[in-house]
């Protein structure tokens, strides 16, 4: 209505900033250098396929006062590591919901 582009961003509490969107609406991982991003398979905790679905855990690369070591976020995302149109390099991640809002079928 007014013109002005609207930016999604992902993060928590305790990293900050952890992805932002392009204009392509792709949430695209924040920089290398702040971050490691590790997807890891729930049940076996071993990191899955580009693409794959898992749990995201952050290794902080920038905090002194509060380093996060494999911190488990508690979200279901892929990363891809295919090329965006928008020219950004760093991996886009999915966002498929949170461990702790799942509901069980019991069926």
């Amino acid at each position: 209505m007014w013109g002005i582009p609207i930016y999604n961003f992902y993060g928590t509490t305790e990293a900050g900033n952890l992805a932002s969107s392009c204009k392509y609406g792709n949430l695209h991982c924040s920089s290398g250098r702040y971050f490691i991003y590790e997807v890891l398979d729930r049940k076996t905790k071993k990191e899955v396929a580009s693409g794959e679905k898992g749990i995201l855990h952050i290794t902080t690369l920038s905090k002194e006062a509060f380093p996060l070591l494999r911190y488990n976020v508690g979200d279901i995302v892929e990363l891809s590591h295919e090329k965006c149109q928008c020219g950004n390099e760093n991996p886009i991640l999915v966002h498929h919901g949170r461990v702790s809002e799942e509901v069980e079928n019991s069926l």
